[in-house]
């Protein structure tokens, strides 16, 4: 009796790259027995009874439980407190434009620009924005730009994180170093009290 050609079992033969990237595919058996055995683990979920009280509860035991974290951020700003903390820090930003006062990002940015195979994209991290509101800083942007001209780049890698570190500083009574700390470890939401 001769076998046609379906009833043939077909035998693969891996192409170089399955060899060098180490990828093996199973056989048509194999699946099919992992796929059995997926559906006896199936089949065994459903079937558990959660409502059966012989079962322990897990119950996550801490030391201590967490305190709620409170949140400290510029948004309780109005537009007039927020236009008052810019007057007054005029001279603040004048002197990081001009080099006068140190700023690590006024640094690096100047050096990058200058020198070629120095990046400026670690300047892109900035946790002090995050205290205040998409308005409020479109208010910081236009007296940014109404007062230092118009660098984009400039502006949100330099001037508007320490702008808004220092109103942060201003308004929480911190200095510089504390104000990093404090918004480098800050979460973006309240953690509630466990």
């Amino acid at each position: 009796m001769k076998k046609s050609k379906n009833s043939k079992s077909i035998k693969r033969q891996p192409s170089g790259s399955f060899t060098k990237y180490g990828v093996i595919l199973p056989t048509f058996e194999e699946a099919l027995t992992h796929k059995q055995e997926l559906d006896k683990l199936k089949k065994a979920i459903d079937e558990f009874d959660v409502s059966d009280d012989s079962i322990e509860r897990f119950v996550l035991e801490t030391e201590e439980p967490i305190k709620a974290i409170r949140i400290l951020d510029c948004k309780h700003l109005s537009d007039e407190e927020l236009r008052q903390k810019l007057e007054q820090n005029y001279e603040y930003l004048y002197n990081i434009v001009h080099g006068i006062s140190k700023s690590e990002r006024h640094k690096k940015f100047t050096t990058a620009q200058y020198k070629t195979g120095t990046r400026t994209d670690d300047l892109t991290y900035n946790t002090s924005m995050i205290t205040f509101t998409f308005e409020q800083k479109q208010l910081l942007l236009h007296y940014l730009s109404k007062n230092f001209g118009d660098n984009n780049q400039y502006f949100f890698k330099v001037l508007l994180p320490e702008l808004c570190t220092k109103i942060f500083m201003d308004t929480h009574n911190m200095t510089y170093s504390e104000a990093v700390s404090y918004l480098d470890s800050r979460p973006p939401q309240p953690i509630e009290s466990i």
